[in-house]
C-alpha cells in the first residue's frame, strides 16, 4: 500500500525536520492499517500526530509571522481544517467507525502532497528569498 513519494528537502531546516516527521508518521499509520491494527494501535497514533501537528503548526506559523508572510493566513486556516478533521477522525473512532484507519490514512496521504509538497514548498521558496 505504501506507494508515498518521499518528502524532498525545501532548504528551510525547520519545515525539512517536520516533513521529515510527518513522513514517517504517514509510514507508521500505512503499517497499522496494512497489519490490522486500527484498534489497539491507532490511539497512540492519534496522540503523536496531535503532538506533532501542535509542534509543526507553531513553527511554521511563527517563521511565516516573522518574514511578514502574505499567505499567513491561508496557513493558518489550512492548518485549522486539519485540526478540526483529525479531531473528527477522533471521534469516529470513539463510535467504532471500523474504517477509520485507511480514511484518516488516505486524508494525511492528501494532506502530505497538497499542504506538505505543494503549499509548504511555496512557503519555503519565500523564506529562501528572505534569506531565511
Amino acid at each position: 500500500m505504501n506507494n508515498l513519494k518521499p518528502f524532498s528537502e525545501s532548504g528551510v531546516e525547520i519545515f525539512d525536520m517536520h516533513h521529515k516527521r510527518y513522513y514517517e508518521l504517514l509510514l507508521l499509520l500505512n503499517g497499522i492499517v496494512e497489519n490490522k491494527s486500527c484498534s489497539p494501535d491507532l490511539p497512540t497514533f492519534m496522540h503523536k500526530l496531535s503532538f506533532f501537528a501542535e509542534n509543526f503548526f507553531v513553527d511554521e506559523e511563527l517563521i511565516l509571522s516573522k518574514n511578514l508572510s502574505p499567505n499567513l493566513q491561508k496557513h493558518k486556516d489550512e492548518h485549522s481544517k486539519f485540526a478540526e478533521t483529525v479531531e473528527d477522525f477522533q471521534k469516529k473512532f470513539i463510535q467504532g467507525d471500523k474504517n477509520i484507519c485507511r480514511s484518516l490514512y488516505d486524508f494525511l496521504t492528501a494532506w502530505y502532497y497538497d499542504h506538505v509538497h505543494n503549499f509548504d514548498n511555496e512557503a519555503s521558496r519565500f523564506l529562501i528569498e528572505k534569506g531565511v
